[in-house]
């Protein structure tokens, strides 16, 4: 029984490094990303319902703002939207979405 229990409690020192060297690295990972997600949430807070219908209203809007939005819908449907063959929703989708009550604030909250 006491030999069980040693071998345990080494299994458990072993399983703890290995659990503390992951976790610095996730630490180190997620401080090298802070400024980004800073950044995004700053550039979130400027996006207005004026603009957001009047990119929604664009029948083919620019590359770099469709695929922004194109992100967001999915981000912010968790991945349920259809996709088309180039593994984003296609256009209308993302304009229904973008017309869906909450969606902006769904856009804010979101963490």
């Amino acid at each position: 029984k006491r030999k069980a229990c040693t071998e345990l409690k080494e299994s458990l020192e072993v399983d703890s490094k290995v659990v503390a060297e992951k976790s610095a690295v996730i630490e180190s990972e997620l401080a090298e990303a802070q400024p980004a997600l800073d950044a995004a949430k700053l550039a979130i807070s400027g996006v207005t319902k004026k603009a957001l219908d009047e990119v929604r209203k664009m029948p083919n809007p620019s590359a770099f703002a469709k695929i922004a939005v194109q992100a967001a819908v999915m981000i912010l449907s968790g991945g349920t939207v259809p996709v088309g063959k180039d593994g984003r929703p296609q256009w209308p989708v993302v304009q229904k979405t973008m017309n869906e009550a909450g969606f902006l604030k769904r856009f804010e909250d979101y963490k």
